[in-house]
């Protein structure tokens, strides 16, 4: 992605029975972005839970995976990434009831010379 845009994540989150996460039963999300080239934690934050999960299934905005759709969608703020070239990981975990349930993300941002 150019510097400055906002990258989209999207999955489809189920918990350790193999059934969807329903906003009612997650307690909590955070997310951690590290720099790969430093290996440092660049930003950290949570989520608001009605906001990035949904308690049907979800298609388009960008989804092309096979399967019926996705239930996690964060657009993530381009400011959370310091301008210029570099890789960079998003970690997200979903608290759901009783799991922790990792989401892992790397973006690439390529500077813009025009």
């Amino acid at each position: 992605m150019w510097e400055g845009a906002s990258p989209v994540c999207m999955a489809r989150v189920v918990d350790s029975d193999d059934a969807l996460v329903l906003q009612a039963g997650v307690a909590s999300i955070a997310y951690a972005i590290v720099n790969l080239r430093t290996q440092l934690v660049i930003a950290t934050g949570t989520l608001t839970i009605a906001n990035v999960i949904f308690d049907t299934l979800q298609t388009g905005h960008g989804w092309t995976l096979a399967g019926a759709g996705y239930n996690f969608r964060w657009k993530m703020p381009g400011s959370l990434f310091p301008a210029g070239n570099g890789v960079y990981r998003v970690e997200i975990e979903i608290s759901a009831g009783g799991d922790v349930l990792p989401l892992v993300f790397d973006v690439e941002v390529s500077k813009r010379y025009s």
